[in-house]
């Protein structure tokens, strides 16, 4: 399925520009920084518009469950997740 989300004038550097600092290397998490994370940001950079909550709500599951009840996610992934402390403190808004 494509969804038109509209166009920018910005060019692919000026993007990178823009999220280069917030997508540093090995700040990658499952949960709280991932694919879904940067497409938000990427998308209100270039449009102004977010991602749609759906894309997100599986992400934003795991990562209220992990809060409540620290290191079940690694448990129920046998042990595939491990928080990235290099991705705490990064707020999507």
């Amino acid at each position: 399925k494509r969804v038109f989300v509209g166009s920018s004038r910005l060019t692919g550097k000026e993007l990178l520009g823009g999220l280069s600092d917030h997508f540093r290397p090995g700040t990658y998490d499952l949960l709280r920084k991932n694919c879904n994370t940067f497409s938000d940001c990427a998308l209100y950079l270039l449009c102004g518009r977010r991602l749609d909550s759906s894309f997100r709500s599986l992400d934003q599951l795991g990562q209220n469950v992990d809060d409540v009840a620290k290191g079940l996610v690694q448990k129920l992934t046998l042990g595939a997740y491990s928080q990235n402390e290099k991705a705490d403190g990064f707020d999507l808004e």
